[in-house]
């Protein structure tokens, strides 16, 4: 029987106070009036929506679910592909760190809400502060307070303030930063920070208790670093040891997700400490075609220069992630899939060696599957949907290193990709894998 509340504070049997819109959880876009940021009045309202991720999850916008909505069948399979991988690491007896997930350019918060959902510690990185407060109201509304963090970040391998374009089109989902100046004409402006340099577990969880976290909640110095860090930036100053290595997230990252508007590059450069360390376990980035990276050059260098950069530097850093950090790349389905295993055909890549080949095989599909006797226990969401699809996870295209130069020479005409690269040596790779067949 629930106890009347008393009127004087802390009598026993007192439940606490809250506030359910606090922590800019209602603030949002104004097209109307220049793109300003205010908070909502009483007679708006905001959409609510069910993403049958299963387990399901609610998806909020001010004004486009549906925007929200074809993002995630757009990238079904990406989904279905992190919620095996967390499962399986989730189930690791070996396993004493917390199961994170990394989510660079949350937007609307789905894949974090769809990781905490399976069990895993979230830590959403969005510039833009309408899109924050939306992440949060969902984290809020999915029960995934103690379990979601957004941080007010932009992901770059510097230290920089930028001003952000295109902020609200789409519902905001196709906003990127604006490089050539941060005093541009924008409504926003952003911080950057590296992923080694996000703030430690410890930091997020166990010090700070609200889902919208700022550098001030943080503590412990941590804005005053950065703002050192952005001033060293303009000076030329090496700013890659700025946050210190007990402030810094120091865990395996079981999933990092990388969608940051023609960025990705800059932002894999940007977990260089942590691969040096082994912390990434899987990472998976929207990618792809040249053209996307034309944003990431000031707008006077010349534009056969931006691509040629942009290629040469995309073909080291694949590379650089095969041979130096040990990483298998997978093309997952996208606009550009059948492109890519088009191209394969035609440079007579073959999956020599694998059960079942016959001839010119090159798709492999990934099913899940019971591994330990208890990863698929009875009534649980993920268990019924894996069943109702007969276990299947995902197809996917192996992109060996021997083809990268001459695959990264075609993106243009391949088109937008989205890349899987999993460490071999992982403590769950074998099991990721323990069930592939060729389609």
């Amino acid at each position: 029987m629930l106890r009347q509340a008393k009127a004087n504070h802390g009598h026993a049997g007192d439940l606490d106070l809250v506030n359910p819109t606090a922590d800019n959880i209602t603030a949002r876009l104004y097209p109307e009036l220049g793109n300003i940021l205010g908070y909502s009045k009483n007679e708006e309202t905001w959409q609510l929506g069910v993403i049958e991720s299963m387990p399901n999850v609610f998806g909020v916008s001010d004004a486009n679910f549906h925007h929200v909505r074809g993002g995630y069948f757009r990238e079904f399979h990406c989904y279905k592909l992190m919620q095996w991988i967390l499962r399986v690491y989730r189930e690791d007896q070996n396993r004493h760190t917390p199961l994170i997930m990394v989510d660079a350019g949350s937007n609307h918060g789905i894949f974090s809400f769809v990781a905490g959902a399976m069990g895993a510690h979230a830590i959403a990185l969005e510039p833009q502060p309408h899109l924050r407060s939306v992440i949060a109201m969902g984290a809020r509304i999915n029960g995934l307070e103690d379990r979601v963090r957004v941080l007010p970040f932009a992901v770059l391998d510097k230290y920089k303030e930028f001003a952000m374009n295109d902020v609200g089109v789409g519902d905001g989902g196709i906003t990127s930063l604006h490089i050539d100046d941060a005093t541009a004409d924008s409504s926003f402006k952003a911080r950057t920070i590296r992923l080694d340099a996000l703030p430690s577990d410890d930091l997020l969880y166990s010090y700070v208790k609200k889902v919208h976290v700022s550098t001030d909640d943080i503590g412990h110095g941590f804005e005053d670093i950065l703002t050192k860090a952005y001033f060293n930036e303009k000076v030329g100053i090496d700013t890659q040891n700025m946050v210190p290595e007990t402030l810094s997230l120091r865990r395996p990252i079981h999933f990092l997700k990388i969608d940051v508007e023609g960025f990705e590059l800059q932002a894999m450069e940007s977990t260089t400490k942590l691969l040096e360390d082994n912390l990434v376990e899987n990472m998976l980035l929207e990618f792809g075609p040249h053209h996307r990276w034309d944003i990431t050059f000031e707008s006077s260098v010349h534009p056969d220069k931006r691509r040629k950069q942009s290629i040469r530097h995309c073909k080291e850093l694949l590379h650089r992630m095969v041979k130096k950090y040990g990483f298998d790349i997978y093309v997952l389905p996208s606009d550009g899939f059948d492109r890519s295993y088009q191209l394969f055909q035609e440079r007579g890549l073959d999956l020599v060696g694998v059960e079942g080949t016959n001839g010119n095989r090159l798709v492999q599909n990934i099913y899940s599957y019971d591994f330990n006797g208890k990863a698929f226990p009875p009534g649980d969401p993920f268990t019924e949907k894996m069943k109702s699809q007969d276990h299947f996870v995902t197809p996917i295209l192996n992109i060996p290193d021997y083809i990268i130069d001459d695959y990264v020479d075609q993106l243009e005409n391949i088109g937008e990709i989205y890349i899987w690269l999993t460490r071999r040596d992982s403590p769950a790779h074998k099991i990721v894998f323990g069930k592939v067949a060729v389609a």
